[in-house]
């Protein structure tokens, strides 16, 4: 006998509206894995789980969540965020970028949300010959949220209440804050209603009602730069003040020196002495406009280029995701500065193909972020870029003479990541590693699958090692001893990821308990065969631990979970099924 199929939970859609689901995913910055199971390829098309929690291997995963990530020997504060806004700054960690079939007049959007909602905290849409536009921004703008099935993870239809926008639209942007989470998130879907011609008369009442009732209210900037503003508009307008002309060069650019780069544009504008200050390349030495992601393009580039000699370090993440630059546009900026970068990250930008050039024209690199880039190997030489101490190719796709020339050329790397990457064609690169980089203190091998039997061993040599990522790291079962031989020569390991690693056994916890006792982060997930003796060993032996993953462990008794949260309390201890 057929089951009946639930209806599926849908915005408000007035005649003449179009309802469609996500046809493609242009950029995500967060994937969990190089396949299809949990990757943001789910959201495209129409929910499978909503309302069930049912089978989040079709649901688009992120398992990033709390202050965990920044906590990590791995993580690379920020720079340059000194001079930005923090109305231009919202707490948000990850994004994806989708689009849909058809261009419409945005009215409605749904967000299937299957697992520990409540993620998604700003929308824009992307209009041609117009930019980016906001819909939806969590800090000022309404929700409402539809209840789907109440269990231990409530499942929920995120309907956030959007701003007019008079133009059509078919990409979307959604940016998300991971931190003030405890868990995974899940989402299954999105859904956009919208007219294709215009806004239906009811729908556009409906919406000047709400636009009149509560329009949202603009952030102020940060008092220097307010204060900064309005000292040039008092000496520029002849009010009895100074005159701009009359003021110290130093104390003038110590004034422009509070301002965003952006803002630095506009004031160009105000005079000549301005303009002068504006072109002082020492206000350009660490750039970071991931924040301003929405304002970068070509003319920008070129803008920030004639003025920023001598630049030390730019990030450029989530900048350019439907070509608002090219890859010439990169090149020529890097052929005029990129000898002076030690700093650059170029986290899941809109150019992704054939960007070895940057290894060529930025030889003075000491942390090097490419998240999702693609890497040629037609252009790399050996003999540049010997300075990494941070590498960062996640999820990033590369020929492998590329990476094993820059491990080898790296002895002094530090931090490693190869997260999310298929590293079929590297089925050894852990021996390039214990060779040439004996000096990392965090490795990242997650979801690589590159493992085999005695690929830990060669990784004994990195004996500094503080953070290590396994998780589903090995194609076949490590050999017996090798993981426990692995933890007695790093005893300074504070970050450990075992989930879904192959071959765990009662004695490598052992092992882990009596030669870690740093340890503060440990990921046991989907482990099998582990008895609650061998966990109870690592509360023992490490003392220093926080966070211990046990969800999809079989074996683990409730009565041991009862008594770790009861004796451990500072321990937060994960375990659902």
């Amino acid at each position: 006998m057929m089951s009946r199929e639930r209806p599926l939970l849908t915005p408000v859609c007035y005649a003449g509206e179009l309802k469609q689901f996500v046809e493609a995913v242009l950029m995500a910055s967060h994937e969990y894995g190089p396949n299809l199971s949990y990757g943001s390829v789910n959201l495209i098309g129409r929910p499978s789980n909503f309302p069930n929690y049912g089978d989040h291997t079709d649901s688009y995963l992120l398992s990033s969540y709390g202050e965990w990530p920044r906590l990590a020997p791995s993580y690379r504060p920020e720079f340059g965020l000194a001079r930005v806004a923090p109305c231009d700054n919202p707490p948000v960690d990850e994004f994806f970028v989708a689009s849909f079939e058809q261009a419409v007049y945005p009215a409605e959007l749904g967000v299937y949300e299957t697992l520990h909602p409540g993620t998604v905290r700003r929308i824009t849409c992307y209009v041609v010959k117009v930019g980016w536009l906001c819909l939806w921004d969590d800090r000022t703008d309404k929700r409402q949220d539809i209840a789907g099935d109440r269990g231990a993870s409530p499942s929920r239809l995120f309907l956030p209440t959007l701003r007019t926008v008079p133009h059509r639209t078919r990409v979307l942007r959604f940016e998300l804050n991971l931190r003030d989470h405890r868990y995974i998130s899940g989402l299954d879907g999105i859904i956009l209603v919208g007219g294709v011609h215009d806004f239906p008369e009811a729908r556009g009442k409906a919406l000047a009602a709400a636009a009149a009732s509560a329009s949202p209210t603009p952030s102020p900037p940060p008092v220097e730069a307010a204060a900064a503003l309005e000292l040039i508009g008092q000496g520029a307008g002849g009010t009895g003040q100074p005159n701009l002309t009359d003021m110290p060069y130093e104390i003038l650019y110590h004034i422009l020196s509070h301002l965003d780069w952006f803002a630095l544009a506009d004031v160009e504008k105000v005079c000549v002495r301005c303009a002068e200050v504006v072109a002082d390349a020492r206000l350009y030495r660490e750039v970071n406009l991931r924040p301003y992601w929405d304002r970068v393009d070509s003319y920008f580039l070129m803008w920030l280029g004639n003025r920023c000699a001598g630049i030390n370090k730019l990030d450029l993440s989530g900048c350019g995701i439907v070509n608002e630059f090219s890859k010439i546009d990169l090149q020529i900026f890097f052929n005029r500065h990129g000898h002076t970068l030690t700093h650059l990250r170029l986290n899941c930008i809109g150019v992704r193909h054939a960007m070895s050039f940057v290894l060529l024209l930025c030889p003075e690199l000491t942390e090097l972020c490419m998240q999702n880039a693609v890497l040629d190997n037609q252009h790399y030489q050996p003999s540049v870029c010997k300075r990494l101490t941070t590498l960062d190719l996640s999820r990033a796709q590369y020929a492998p003479e590329t990476l094993l020339g820059l491990l080898q050329q790296n002895p002094n790397l530090q931090h490693l990541s190869l997260a999310s990457c298929d590293q079929s064609s590297l089925p050894d690169i852990t021996h390039t590693i214990g060779e040439h980089n004996r000096a990392l203190l965090s490795l990242k091998l997650w979801k690589t699958h590159v493992l085999g039997a005695h690929g830990l061993v060669p990784l004994q040599h990195c004996t500094k090692l503080q953070e290590l990522d396994l998780g589903y790291s090995n194609h076949e079962d490590c050999a017996e001893g090798t993981l426990a031989r692995l933890a007695a020569a790093c005893p300074d390991l504070r970050w450990l990821v075992l989930g879904g690693f192959r071959g765990i056994t009662n004695n490598d916890l052992l092992a882990i308990a009596r030669h870690c006792p740093r340890l503060q982060y440990l990921d046991l997930m989907s482990s099998v065969m582990l008895s609650g003796e061998a966990i109870n060993a690592i509360f023992i032996g490490c003392p220093a631990l926080r966070l211990l993953e046990l969800s999809y462990c079989s074996g683990i008794e409730q009565q041991w979970l009862d008594m770790w949260r009861r004796q451990f309390p500072h321990v937060d201890v994960k375990h659902q099924y």
